[in-house]
Parts: structure tokens; C-alpha cells; sequence
């Protein structure tokens, strides 16, 4: 009887444990619940707390060093790509909730295992008290691995910072405008002066050729009291004539410079011709001429060009010959260059007055060789420099006036001969 009754005291020990057991349990459910409630807040501000003591570190200045402008789409995309686990728990929230989720079922896991041990004789309320202390085991385990996870998420935080927004202004910054360039000021030329024309002077005639002309006025009895200079000209005459005189055998052809002379008032004028024997080429005069050609005409001295009437422009070489035309001559210089002959031609290419029947003895001779034949020309008198002619039917038995270009153009062929002597020209007083 007594085993029986022991038995159902048993019995009712076990089912009264048991129920002890259930709120035990419950309560250290609700327990870990709150504690792991708590490690979840704590490691949630410990996971925020690195973020805002972060952001103020130096790193993220170094890392906008390697930013291209010239690349900004690359910026975005390569950095993610490294740390991209690091990244994802740093910026996105739901993610680390279920990390320390994962940690924290660890310490859940192990009231599951003392619900399997609960029928050991542990029955005592004092024991799952105990269980519930180790709790803040799970809370130093988890904030060391959390608080290193975002030390290596900011060192890659700093990337979105520098956007591609931060490369357009250094981009626009590039585009430097060109330096415009300073308007030069352009000098406004000075409005220059009208130049005033100065009359050239007229040529001074000497006094006492102007006096001889107006004694030739009053021979003639016309008042002097109206007369006065109306124009001088110089002027080169072939001959002595002066371009009015009478033609005779003791007016040889050689040049004579001089003055046209007019005289007179508002009704009547006066022309004169004059040349001086102390002026212009003295050697050709012998003494002073004044030839009133008011109603003498002008004369017609004969006239020859030699370059046309003998065709000298087709001579292709022309020899210089020294000695008196009834004497031995002999070649000094026989000419072929182009150029040179061309001088001698232009010289000669011009009227030559004609008319000295008083001919004299040459000197020089110049043989043209021309298309035809050869034409030859004699120059150059003892007592006439100015003396020219030859045996051409165009010169009618006489000679001409030579000019003096054509002195100047032959002279130096023959320098180094004998110089002929110096002619002295006096024509006869008759």
C-alpha cells in the first residue's frame, strides 16, 4: 500500500514539474528575446556610430586622385567592383540586421539544447536564472567583428562621394576662352599739306645780250617803253645758223647752245635767237650771235640719220680704223659684242645736219658690217672734232654735224693710242 502511495505522490511531483518546466521556459524565451532585442539595438548603433565618426577621416581626400575628367563614366564603376561585400554593408541597412541575426541564433540555440537536458534532476528555479546571465556573451562577441566590418567600408565610402558631378565643373573649367587680342590703336595718317608748286625760274640771259636785242628793236623804231621779257628757253642748235640764219660754207654743222629770246607787250612779240661765246661750248664760237627771227622763218637745214638711210641697226661687228683718209689706216679695235655695238648704233640714231661744203681731213672710220655689204663712216678732224661724213651718195660732196654721244661712245677704243692733236678752230673774219 505504502509503494502505491509513493507512486502517485511521484506522479504528482512529475506532472507539477513539468508545468514548472513550461514557464521556465517561456520565461527564459522571453528573456533571450529581450536580450537579443537589445544586442540587435546595440549593434545596429554601433554600425551607425563608425559612419558619422568616419565621414570627418582625411582618407577620403586621397581618393580623388586617381578621377580622370576625361573618364568620368569609369569612376562610378570600377571601385564597386573590389570591395563590393564591404560596400553593400555599409551603405544598405537590411543587410546587417541579418548578419547579427545569424550571430545571435548561436546563443538561441543553446536553451534549445537545455529544453532536451530539462528532465535531468535540475529542477530547481535558481538554474534557468543562471541561463539567462550568459546573455551578454552574444554582445561582446558580435560588436567586435561588426565595429571592424565598417572601418573597411568607409576606407570605399568616400567614392560615391566624388561623383561625376564633381568632374563637369573641372571639365567646363578646361574650356579656357582665347585671350582676345588687343585692338592695336592704328595711326590716322596726318591730312598732308598741298605741295605748292614753285614756277621753275626762267634761265638767265646775259644782260648784254638782252640789251643787244633791244637795240635791235629800236633800230627798228618800236617803242621801248611797253616791251619786256615774255620767255626764255635754252636751247641746242646743230649748226650756225641757229635755226634761222642763211645756209653758207662758213656755217660748218656742229651743235651751238643757246637762248630763245622773247620780247615784247600785249599786242606784238618779239623772237630772238642768241648764243654766247662765253657760255655753253665756247670752242664752237668765235663771238657772240643774235639773230632776230621774227620775220625770218625758221630754215630747213638738210638733214640725214644714218641708222636708217645705211641700216646700221643690222650691223653684227664693226671695226675701228686710226689714220687721215688719204693715208694708211690701221684696224685698233674690232667690236662684235652685241651690246657694244648697240651703243655705237644709238649714238648715231638721230638727224644729223649736213651741208659744210668745206671738208676735212678724218681721222677715225668706222666699218659697219651690215646684210649688204659695208658701210663705213669717217669722223673726227684735226682742226673740227665735231666733223663727220662719208662717201655715200646721201651726203651730196658734203659733211655733217657728228654728235657728241657718239665721241663719248668710240673714246675708249682707242685710249691707248696716240691722242690726235688738238684741233683749233677760227673761222675766217670775211
Amino acid at each position: 500500500m505504502n509503494q502505491r502511495d509513493d507512486r502517485s505522490n511521484s506522479n504528482l511531483q512529475v506532472s507539477g514539474y513539468g508545468q514548472r518546466a513550461k514557464k521556465t521556459l517561456i520565461v527564459v524565451i522571453v528573456l533571450a528575446a529581450i536580450v537579443a532585442t537589445i544586442v540587435l539595438a546595440a549593434i545596429w548603433a554601433n554600425s551607425r556610430e563608425p559612419d558619422v565618426g568616419i565621414q570627418p577621416t582625411p582618407r577620403p581626400t586621397q581618393v580623388p586622385k586617381p578621377t580622370a575628367t576625361t573618364t568620368p563614366p569609369e569612376t562610378p564603376t570600377a571601385p564597386p567592383t573590389q570591395p563590393a561585400e564591404a560596400q553593400v554593408v555599409a551603405t544598405a541597412s537590411p543587410e546587417p540586421t541579418e548578419i547579427p541575426a545569424e550571430e545571435t541564433q548561436t546563443p538561441t540555440a543553446e536553451p534549445t539544447k537545455d529544453e532536451s537536458e530539462t528532465p535531468s534532476p535540475s529542477a530547481s528555479e535558481s538554474e534557468p536564472d543562471n541561463t539567462t546571465t550568459p546573455t551578454p556573451k552574444p554582445e561582446l562577441a558580435p560588436t567586435p567583428e561588426l565595429t571592424e566590418q565598417p572601418t573597411v567600408a568607409p576606407t570605399e565610402t568616400p567614392v560615391p562621394a566624388t561623383e561625376t558631378p564633381t568632374a563637369e565643373p573641372t571639365a567646363t573649367a578646361t574650356e579656357v576662352p582665347q585671350p582676345t587680342s588687343t585692338p592695336t590703336n592704328t595711326p590716322v595718317p596726318l591730312p598732308t599739306a598741298t605741295p605748292t608748286i614753285t614756277p621753275t625760274p626762267l634761265p638767265e640771259v646775259p644782260t648784254k645780250l638782252e640789251i643787244y636785242a633791244r637795240g635791235d628793236l629800236i633800230d627798228q623804231g618800236i617803242d621801248q617803253s611797253g616791251i619786256k621779257i615774255l620767255n626764255v628757253a635754252e636751247h641746242t642748235w646743230p649748226d650756225l645758223t641757229l635755226g634761222c640764219g642763211p645756209i653758207d660754207d662758213d656755217n660748218p654743222a656742229r651743235p651751238v647752245e643757246g637762248w630763245i629770246l622773247t620780247l615784247g607787250n600785249d599786242e606784238q612779240s618779239y623772237v630772238f635767237h642768241i648764243a654766247s661765246k662765253d657760255q655753253g661750248d665756247a670752242p664752237n664760237l668765235d663771238e657772240d650771235i643774235i639773230l632776230n627771227c621774227s620775220e625770218v622763218g625758221e630754215t630747213q637745214q638738210l638733214t640725214v640719220n644714218l641708222v636708217h638711210d645705211l641700216r646700221l641697226h643690222e650691223a653684227r661687228r664693226v671695226i675701228v680704223f686710226r689714220g687721215l683718209a688719204e693715208a694708211e689706216q690701221k684696224p685698233i679695235q674690232d667690236i662684235q659684242d652685241r651690246v657694244l655695238i648697240q651703243e655705237i648704233v644709238d649714238a648715231l640714231n638721230t638727224p644729223i645736219p649736213i651741208g659744210n661744203t668745206d671738208t676735212c681731213q678724218t681721222a677715225f672710220r668706222l666699218d659697219f658690217y651690215v646684210l649688204r655689204g659695208v658701210e663705213t663712216i669717217r669722223f673726227f678732224c684735226d682742226d673740227d672734232w665735231f666733223r663727220v661724213g662719208g662717201e655715200q651718195e646721201l651726203w651730196g660732196g658734203s659733211q655733217g654735224a657728228l654728235p657728241r654721244a657718239l665721241l663719248d661712245s668710240v673714246a675708249k677704243y682707242f685710249a691707248n693710242q696716240p691722242l690726235p692733236q688738238i684741233p683749233t678752230f677760227a673761222p675766217s673774219d670775211e
